[in-house]
C-alpha cells in the first residue's frame, strides 16, 4: 500500500503546540484489537509517505498537524470509536485532498495509529466498513 506526500504543506492547517508526549508503557497495552501486524507495517509506510509531513515521523512531533499519539490523541479520541477515527481520516485527510487514498490504505494508517498508541494487533484485519467498526471503542490508558 502506498500513500502520497503532501504537495502543499499549507494544507496541514493545524497549529502545532509543543508538549511532552508519553507513550503507553507495558502495563497500558490493550490486546487483540481488530488489526494485524501486516496492516501496521503497511500503515507505517503509508503514514510516512502521506502523513508525516504534517504530523511528524513519531506521530507526535509534527509542526503543522495535531499529535496522533500520546496524551493529545487520548484526550481527543477516548470517547470515540475506531469507525470515527477511520472515517475522519478518510473524509478529511489530507485537508487539500480527502479520499485521495484507497480505503485499505486509510485502514492501514488507522491500524498504525492505534498500534502506536499501545493497542496490540489481533488476528483479524481492520475493516474498511465504518458500520463494522462502529462498536469498537478506541481504548486509551486509564488515568489511574
Amino acid at each position: 500500500m502506498e500513500g502520497r506526500k503532501v504537495d502543499d504543506p499549507a494544507a496541514c492547517h493545524h497549529v502545532h503546540r509543543a508538549e511532552r508526549v508519553e507513550f503507553p508503557g507495558p502495563g497500558l497495552r490493550r490486546h487483540g484489537f481488530p488489526f494485524t501486524d501486516e496492516q501496521v507495517n503497511d500503515g507505517k509506510r503509508s503514514y510516512n509517505s502521506a502523513c508525516s509531513t504534517c504530523h511528524g515521523n513519531t506521530l507526535a512531533n509534527g509542526t503543522m498537524g495535531p499529535h496522533l499519539a500520546g496524551q493529545v490523541f487520548d484526550a481527543k479520541w477516548k470517547d470515540k470509536t475506531v469507525a470515527d477515527l477511520f472515517t475522519y481520516s478518510r473524509d478529511h485527510m489530507t485537508p487539500s485532498r480527502p479520499h485521495s487514498l484507497p480505503d485499505e490504505t486509510y485502514a492501514a494508517i488507522t491500524a498504525y495509529i492505534l498500534r502506536m498508541n499501545g493497542n496490540e494487533p489481533g488476528d483479524q484485519p481492520l475493516l474498511t466498513d465504518p458500520d463494522a467498526l462502529a462498536n469498537q471503542q478506541i481504548l486509551v490508558p486509564s488515568a489511574d
